[in-house]
Parts: C-alpha cells; structure tokens; sequence
C-alpha cells in the first residue's frame, strides 16, 4: 500500500519495516515444536519450521531444554482437558485424576519427559488445574499447607512413575535395581528369597500402573486418617 509521499506502508503490506523484529508468538512456537519429533527438536529446527532466524524465537524460548519444557505442559494441559478435571469433586479423583495426567503425559514423551520441572508449570490452563485441585482438598476440610504438599507429592510419585518407565525403555538408560541383580546373582539362588520376589514384582509393575496405583493409595489413605482425625 502506498502513502501519500509515494512510499509503501510496511504494516499494510505485512513486511517488517528495517531493524524490526521479526515478532512469533509463543502459540507459533508451540505448534511448531509440537509437529516435530523429540529427537529432532532443536530451536533451529523450530526456527526454520517457522521461516524466521533462530534469534526470533529469543523472547519467549532461550534454548531447547526451556523448548521441551514448554511442549511437555501444552501436552499436559491437553490431557487435563481429555479428563474434565473440573467435572470432578470428590478430592480423591480430583487428586488422582491430575497426576494421572502428568504421568501419562511424561510417559509418552520418553526421554524429553525428563526436563518436566513442576515448578516450570507455567501455562494458564495448568496453573488452574492446579487450584482446581487444592481448592478441592481445602473444600473437603484440609488446611491449604497440607493440600499443597499433598499434590506435590502426587506429582512427584507421577514424575518418578514416568522416568522409570523411560529407563526401561530407553536403550542409554537402565533401572537402579539391576546393579542390585548382578549382586544377587553372584550369591546362592537359595538366598535372599523374599527380596528376589518382591523385586521381580515392583520390576513387572514399574512399566504398568500397579507401582503408581499403589504408592498413591498410600497417599490418599494417609491423607483420608489425617481428615477423619480433624
């Protein structure tokens, strides 16, 4: 578009004017990373994706680990939306509904799952889910201090679930517990028989839900004693 001095009108043509930014939203961002595979992710990758130099994407990204990051809470944030977390009541599934979420969500994304930091939750849709969750418990008669730890607690049994099947899955990456095998084998097959089975069975139950299930319903009955003795 012309102006009246004959020049073009660089907002009107939809060109940068010189020594202007080239300006991309975080939700570009995001949508770019997302349609690229983990192992291929890379602030240059995004950059190109996009049509735009990789110091564009400077102001809402500073390098790939702070990329992943931001990929693995819009996954989240879309798993909370799959369970309608706020259609929920009873603290108990309200709980257990969004650590679920997290650890499915860090599940799926293998070894990237490992630069999920909760503090890091900073996406408007998760933060809400996250109050939805403690104004649920404080509802049901915790105190707010207790609420607070409770679903951190629940995250971090859902972060340690997901990391662990990433270990077993991952051909860099093997379980603690197997320097413990190669002790045991080296002794009597005789020997030790309680500790062989019970680690035989947390070994099958790591890669399914049965070792999160079990460690959250230890939390939730904790939790269910200290409410009942208010």
């Amino acid at each position: 578009m012309k102006r009246e001095d004959g020049g073009h009108d660089d907002r009107q043509c939809g060109r940068r004017g010189r020594g202007r930014p080239n300006r991309v939203t975080k939700d570009a961002i995001i949508a770019a990373a997302r349609s690229l595979p983990s192992d291929e992710l890379t602030m240059q990758a995004v950059a190109d994706h996009l049509g735009v130099g990789r110091k564009s994407l400077y102001y809402h990204v500073n390098d790939r680990a702070a990329l992943l990051k931001m990929v693995l809470v819009d996954r989240f944030q879309d798993r909370l939306r799959d369970v309608h977390l706020t259609s929920k009541h009873d603290w108990r599934s309200v709980l257990h509904a969004f650590a679920h979420a997290l650890r499915e969500t860090l599940a799926e994304a293998g070894t990237a799952g490992a630069y999920f930091e909760l503090s890091g939750l900073d996406a408007p849709g998760a933060l809400e889910a996250f109050e939805y969750v403690l104004q649920t418990m404080v509802n049901a008669g915790f105190d707010l201090q207790t609420a607070g730890r409770a679903a951190t607690f629940a995250c971090d049994i859902a972060i340690t679930s997901a990391r662990y099947i990433t270990a077993e899955e991952s051909t860099d990456s093997q379980p603690q517990s197997l320097e413990v095998l190669r002790v045991m084998q080296s002794m009597p097959a005789s020997s030790l028989p309680a500790l062989r089975q019970v680690i035989a069975t947390r070994e099958s139950e790591r890669t399914t839900s049965g070792a999160f299930e079990f460690e959250f319903d230890v939390l939730v009955g904790w939790l269910a004693q200290q409410l009942a003795s208010q």
